[in-house]
C-alpha cells in the first residue's frame, strides 16, 4: 500500500470510528464525563405500586426508583421486567430498556478497571494508540467483563441479546481518552466537526463522485480552519498529535519501534512541516504530478536526516530497520521462531552489507561472467552462514523460501534485489572470503 493510500484509509477509519461513536453518544447522552454518577445514584428499578393509585384503580406503570447492582442481583428488577409485559410493553422495547440500564452499569465498572491498569490514558505516542493503547491483559479484562454482561442480560431476559456496534464503542472506544484533556463542550464540538466532515465524504460516495486528492485536501484544510477557530494554539497542537494525519501516519510508520514521549513530540514536529508542505494526498490541484514526487523524494531525505538528529544514530538504525520490517517475509519469520529485535535488526544489517557487496561486484567491469558468477555465490554462501549463526538453519531456510533478500542475491542481473524496502540504514562492512 502506497502512502497516499495508507493515509486515506488511515483518515477514512478514524472519521467512520468518530461517527460510530457519536451515534453511540447521541443514544446515551448521560454517560458523558461531566455527567457521570456512580452506581449507587443510579434510578433503581422496582415494583413499587404507584402512591396516588387508588386500590380501585392500580396503576398499570411500574415505578421507576433506582437501579443499582443490588437490585440486578436481587428480585426485584426481574418483578419489574414481568410488570412491563403484564402491561404489553412489547419485548423489543423491554430489551432495550433493560439493555440500556445494564450498559450504563458496566460502562461504570470499564471506567473504573481501565483507570485501575492505566488504560483511560490516550499515550499518542505508542502505536497501539488507536486501539486505546490496550494491552493483551486489559483486553482480556474487556472480554471477561463484556461475557459477564450478556450473561446477566441473559439472565434477565431469557434470553441472547446480540451484540450491538454501539454497545461495544461505548467501552471500548479510544476517542473517549484522546480528547480528554479538553472540556466537554470542546469535545462535542469537535465530534460534531468530525459528523459533519464523514457526512460530506459519505454523500460524494452516494452521489458517485471520486474524491482525489485535491478533493480530500480541501475537506482537511476546511477541518483545520474549524479546529483552529474552536481551539487554543496549545489544544490544536495536543489535538492534532493524538489525531491527525500526519500524527496516524507516525504511529503507522514506528510501527514496533518505541520512542518516547519526547522523541514524538519532535519526530511530529518534523513530519508535520514535512506533509504542511507535499501534502499527505498526492500533488495540489494543478501540480505536475513528476515534479511534486521528485521533491518529495527529496524532502523524505532531509526528513529522514532529522530524524536521525532526534533518535541518534544506534537508535535512528533500529527505527529504519523497523520500517524494512513492514514489508519484509522476516516480520512472519520472526514470529513463527520467536527471534529477538536485535537479531532481526542484525539480520537486516547483514542484507543490507551483502547487497551492497553484490552490487559492487555486478558493476565491475573488470570482471569476466565466471570471476562475476563465483565473486557472488561466495557472497551468498558467507550470508547465508552468517545468518544462520544469528537466527539459526532452520528459520533462515524458512526465510529464504519465503522470498528473503538474499534469494537471489547471487544473480548476476537486477534481479539480485528481491525484497524492497523504503529505507536503508548505514551498511556495516562485513568481510566475504575470494
Amino acid at each position: 500500500m502506497n502512502s497516499k493510500n495508507l493515509i486515506i484509509g488511515l483518515s477514512l477509519a478514524a472519521n467512520v470510528a468518530l461517527a460510530v461513536a457519536l451515534i453511540s453518544k447521541s443514544g446515551s447522552a448521560s454517560n458523558s464525563p461531566s455527567q457521570e454518577i456512580s452506581p449507587e445514584e443510579l434510578p433503581i428499578i422496582a415494583s413499587t405500586p404507584d402512591p396516588i393509585a387508588s386500590p380501585e384503580e392500580p396503576s398499570l406503570e411500574p415505578a421507576v426508583q433506582a437501579i443499582t447492582w443490588e437490585s440486578v442481583e436481587s428480585g426485584d428488577y426481574l418483578t419489574y421486567i414481568a410488570n412491563l409485559r403484564s402491561i404489553g410493553c412489547p419485548e423489543e422495547t423491554i430489551r432495550d430498556i433493560i439493555t440500556a440500564d445494564v450498559n450504563k452499569l458496566y460502562e461504570q465498572r470499564w471506567k473504573e478497571i481501565k483507570r485501575e491498569n492505566g488504560g483511560d490514558k490516550f499515550e499518542y505516542w505508542k502505536s497501539n494508540a488507536m486501539f486505546g493503547g490496550m494491552n493483551s491483559d486489559l483486553r482480556k479484562k474487556y472480554k471477561e467483563m463484556d461475557e459477564e454482561r450478556r450473561g446477566t442480560l441473559r439472565s434477565l431476559l431469557g434470553t441472547n441479546v446480540p451484540r450491538k456496534i454501539t454497545d461495544m464503542v461505548a467501552m471500548y472506544n479510544p476517542f473517549e481518552s484522546m480528547l480528554s484533556f479538553l472540556p466537554q463542550s470542546k469535545q462535542d464540538a469537535i465530534m460534531e466537526i468530525q459528523q459533519q466532515m464523514s457526512e460530506r465524504m459519505m454523500e460524494a460516495a452516494e452521489d458517485g463522485d471520486n474524491l482525489d486528492g485535491s478533493d480530500w485536501q480541501a475537506i482537511q484544510k476546511e477541518q483545520e480552519a474549524e479546529l483552529a477557530k474552536l481551539l487554543s494554539e496549545d489544544e490544536l497542537l495536543e489535538y492534532n498529535l493524538r489525531m491527525s494525519n500526519s500524527a496516524n501516519m507516525l504511529r503507522s510508520e514506528l510501527g514496533g519501534f518505541d520512542v518516547s514521549e519526547d522523541e514524538f513530540r519532535d519526530m511530529f514536529a518534523l513530519r508535520k512541516e514535512f506533509d504542511d508542505e507535499y501534502g499527505t494526498f498526492g500533488p495540489a490541484e494543478g501540480q505536475d504530478p513528476q515534479e511534486w514526487h521528485k521533491q518529495r523524494t527529496e524532502g523524505e531525505k532531509d526528513l529522514k536526516a532529522a530524524y536521525e538528529e532526534v533518535l541518534g544514530e544506534d537508535r535512528y538504525r533500529e527505527y529504519g530497520h523497523e520500517q524494512t520490517l513492514r514489508g519484509s517475509s522476516l516480520r512472519n519469520v520472526a514470529k513463527e521462531f520467536d527471534i529477538p529485535r536485535e537479531d532481526i535488526y542484525d539480520v537486516f544489517d547483514a542484507t543490507d552489507a551483502a547487497q551492497e557487496a553484490a552490487q559492487v561486484i555486478r558493476s565491475n567491469q573488470n570482471l569476466d561472467e565466471a570471476q562475476r558468477q563465483a565473486a557472488l555465490d561466495s557472497i551468498r554462501l558467507e550470508t547465508e552462514a552468517q545468518l544462520n549463526r544469528l537466527i539459526g538453519k532452520e528459520a533462515t531456510q524458512s526465510y529464504i523460501e519465503k522470498g528473503s533478500r538474499i534469494k537471489n542475491l547471487n544473480r548476476s542481473g537486477s534481479q539480485g534485489t528481491v525484497e524492497s524496502t523504503s529505507f536503508v540504514a548505514p551498511a556495516q562492512v562485513i568481510q566475504f572470503s575470494n
